[in-house]
């Protein structure tokens, strides 16, 4: 009895063995392989992966009744008269300049509303063209991203 539960030990120590070295080996002929064949390997299945897009696509937009389509493309055209409305609101900022105002209140109103980058820089700007003086009160619609003398011809006349 004692023979045979050695027996049993070195059997089943031996497949473990024999198991262990037939993964190492697989594990190392993984290893072996060439980068230029993983790369194949993988432009295989990008390429699968790639017809099985186009395939589903293709399901897709077949099954798509033409009344849908036609309300697809009522929505997009909706939807860009919207972004044109909003585009055109936005171009231009409504300011207020207050009576009295001087060079540096205009400018800092203006930084404010983000229609100059630099405070300084505009009154240093607007002192230099001469234009300090001449500088009027009121509301003025002002397109975003003009330059310093647009800006000067709207606000100082």
């Amino acid at each position: 009895m004692k023979t045979l539960k050695i027996g049993f030990i070195m059997g089943f120590g031996i497949g473990l063995m024999t198991v262990s070295a037939i993964m190492f080996a697989v594990a190392m002929s993984d290893l072996n392989k060439t980068e230029e064949t993983k790369i194949q390997d993988e432009k295989k299945d990008v390429s699968t992966v790639q017809e099985d897009t186009v395939e589903r696509s293709k399901e897709t937009t077949k099954e798509i009744p033409e009344e849908t389509t036609k309300e697809i493309k009522v929505l997009q055209e909706n939807k860009n008269e919207k972004a044109k409305l909003e585009q055109s609101e936005e171009e231009y900022v409504a300011v207020i300049i207050p009576k009295g105002s001087d060079s540096y209140d205009v400018a800092k109103i203006l930084y404010d509303n983000k229609l100059i980058e630099n405070k300084n820089g505009f009154e240093v700007y607007i002192e230099k063209q001469k234009k300090s003086t001449m500088l009027r009160h009121g509301t003025f619609n002002i397109k975003k991203d003009s330059s310093y003398d647009d800006i000067i011809k709207k606000i100082a006349g």
